[in-house]
């Protein structure tokens, strides 16, 4: 195992590797992550990620706010990604952020 992994990398390392036929995992956000580099570093006991896998131990993921985190369900995370990857690539092009808040 590679010691120079970080501890989110680590942990999605085991996750997909204990769960082959998933392709998306929810997790609570872990400190340190780069998606939480503008939001200082800390996340809150309400920060979630949502984990795609690209291909074997590659990556990419999704920062929201929200008391519950959506169904570990592999189409509801799927669609939950797709969507906020659609608001924020939106949100790129006319220049401002966008966070998705939950109820």
């Amino acid at each position: 195992m590679n010691n120079d992994l970080s501890p989110w990398q680590k942990s999605d390392n085991e996750w997909f590797d204990v769960n082959p036929n998933r392709s998306y995992r929810i997790r609570q956000a872990i400190p340190g992550e780069p998606l939480l580099k503008k939001y200082g570093g800390i996340p809150t006991i309400d920060c979630w990620v949502v984990v795609r896998l690209i291909t074997h131990r590659v990556y990419s993921g999704i920062r929201f706010i929200s008391k519950s985190p959506p169904l570990d369900n592999e189409a509801i995370l799927q669609g939950f990604y797709e969507a906020k990857k659609s608001l924020q690539e939106v949100s790129v092009l006319k220049g401002r952020t966008f966070i998705v808040l939950g109820d």
